[in-house]
């Protein structure tokens, strides 16, 4: 039998987005670790992470602030070790304007 994952909707947890693009919520720097440290305390996996900066009214992709922890998924502790890279990651990114949409699961 294979691995159950359940999306959880970032709409539904009592963290705050920086703001709301189009309906979609948005994380800061600051505010996307608030929500790692929500995950790791509340057994919740990252499953990726977009990251971009808004310029014109347009979202535009940072290629360095985007992962995808999918194929990691089958691997012992995956919430645990997706929370351990998230976190690294968010606290990588240099300079102001980044925001994330993170993509959420219980496993």
């Amino acid at each position: 039998m294979g691995l159950i994952t359940l999306e959880v909707s970032v709409h539904g947890l009592p963290i705050t987005p920086t703001m709301l693009w189009s309906g979609t919520p948005l994380f800061n720097v600051d505010d996307g670790l608030r929500l790692v440290d929500y995950c790791k305390n509340n057994d919740i996996a990252v499953l990726g992470i977009d990251g971009f900066k808004i310029k014109g009214g347009k979202r535009i992709p940072d290629i360095d602030c985007i992962v995808d922890f999918s194929a990691s998924l089958n691997e012992t502790n995956f919430a645990v070790k997706s929370i351990e890279a998230s976190r690294t990651v968010i606290e990588g990114i240099s300079g102001d304007g980044i925001f994330m949409e993170f993509v959420l699961v219980r496993v």
